[in-house]
């Protein structure tokens, strides 16, 4: 029990580390816009977008159906942009 114990300890920390982005993260091209968080929401107005996308606020509600190329973008209280991310 004791190895066991000390075996799952060495384990933990790897599942904080960062993952490598996965196909499916990359399918809506989330990465390539990861430098929008933290502007306002405005610059999504001159913006253009190849696949579908949904644009959130931050307190509307959203479907949890799972689309690998929609694009979702979630502002904050402020109009600011804090989450960029597929599904």
């Amino acid at each position: 029990m004791k190895r066991f114990l000390i075996a799952l300890a060495c384990l933990l920390p790897v599942g904080c580390l960062s993952q490598p982005e996965t196909d499916a993260e990359k399918a809506c091209g989330a990465a390539e816009l990861a430098y929008l968080v933290g502007q306002s929401g405005s610059v999504l107005d001159a913006m253009r977008f190849a696949g579908p996308v949904r644009i959130l606020d931050w307190n509307q509600p959203m479907t949890m159906d799972f689309n690998p190329e929609r694009l979702n973008i979630r502002k904050d209280e402020a109009g600011v942009i804090d989450r960029v991310w597929c599904g």
